[in-house]
């Protein structure tokens, strides 16, 4: 049997969005024969990532899956990796968290569906790795502040002095703690934080010195809210243009702020069509911060640089270089791990239990 490859597909245009969605593209692949698959969602449509032993195959699979007509760009082997790592970057950006759940979520759905094997399964460990280093690399920290200031001006440009101003932070996401954090510190003078949970609305609040309401507050809390940031990890449209439009009636033409944090954004569209709405997503704030020359071209290479150790890294791995402990040492490593990861995760999911296990073991096992 031929050795599999990977291959990273990005997909543009109508073809991004078949009729049977991203879940039933992968049960599509899984039909036709591919054992290993992951769909991530861009900004610009799809990237497809597969494990396979003949790209005309894969060709011709895509055909079937997306149409005749359908646009997209192929890599193979270390650009796919690299491909995937990159994205894993920009998803690493703390105030572009929005982006790590849409990997994670990616994941989730793949692992369901069946089709995460141990070749994709070292990718995507390598990918969180990736993300979570550039998250730490201070070199990275220049974007994130600029686009936090970039808010803060933004706020200040609409409202003025942000003492008698009022904040709604929908969801507990980084982005938008950062983002509601910075706000407080610069005289913001109430925030509320909104979660479908209660606990995990009041232990944000805890730590931002705020009140904690849930989403069944949604409709009183906007009519009160002057600045909005959206940062709930739920997808599309988690706020809808309806909901916007009721509270704008109801605040007799004051201005809303409105900070989409999500990545790709959640607010519903028609929302930026609204009179007396500035909305911003985390592009337009980071286009404001880059105009006004706040943001440093050192960036972009600090992540090259993590990028290529990775790719190397993985590289040196397969190989075969390195000695791997025995199996008794393995399953102590496991259970060790197992141990820390109930401890200091009581309350995950089965999935995010196995996933934080397997990528302790690891690191455990790399040491």
């Amino acid at each position: 049997m031929a050795p599999k490859t990977h291959i990273s597909v990005a997909v543009t245009g109508p073809a991004a969005l078949p009729h049977q969605g991203h879940e039933g593209l992968i049960t599509r692949l899984r039909d036709l024969g591919v054992t290993e698959a992951l769909v991530i969602r861009t900004p610009a449509g799809i990237d497809l990532h597969v494990m396979v032993a003949d790209s005309e195959e894969l060709h011709d699979l895509l055909r079937q899956c997306l149409g005749e007509g359908a646009a997209y760009g192929m890599m193979t082997g270390t650009d796919a990796l690299r491909r995937l790592l990159q994205s894993a970057a920009r998803t690493g950006d703390p105030v572009l968290a929005g982006a790590i759940d849409e990997l994670k979520e990616s994941h989730r759905r793949a692992w369901q569906a069946g089709m995460i094997g141990e070749a994709m399964q070292d990718r995507l460990q390598l990918a969180y790795q990736v993300a979570r280093q550039v998250r730490s690399d201070s070199v990275l920290q220049d974007r994130p502040v600029s686009i936090v200031s970039s808010a803060v001006h933004v706020a200040r440009g609409i409202h003025g002095d942000l003492a008698a101003v009022r904040g709604l932070l929908i969801g507990t996401d980084e982005a938008g703690e950062m983002i509601a954090a910075r706000l407080l510190e610069c005289g913001l003078a109430t925030l509320v934080v909104m979660h479908e949970r209660r606990h995990l609305a009041a232990a944000l609040a805890e730590r931002l010195g705020a009140t904690s309401a849930v989403t069944g507050d949604l409709e009183a809390e906007l009519v009160r809210a002057d600045i909005v940031i959206l940062s709930a990890g739920g997808g599309e449209h988690a706020l809808t243009a309806e909901d916007v439009s009721k509270a704008l009636a109801a605040r007799r033409a004051r201005p809303v702020f409105l900070v989409d944090a999500g990545v790709p954004p959640e607010a519903d569209p028609a929302i930026e069509s609204l009179d007396d709405v500035f909305y911003y997503t985390l592009d337009h704030l980071e286009r404001a911060a880059f105009e006004g020359g706040r943001r440093r071209p050192k960036q972009d290479e600090a992540v090259a640089v993590v990028v290529e150790n990775a790719v190397a890294s993985f590289a040196g791995h397969v190989s075969g270089s390195g000695d791997t402990p025995g199996a008794g040492r393995v399953k102590e490593i496991l259970e060790n791990a197992r141990g820390r990861v109930l401890a200091e995760t009581p309350d995950a999911d089965a999935f995010e239990a196995t996933a934080a296990l397997v990528d302790l073991a690891a690191r455990e096992i790399d040491t």
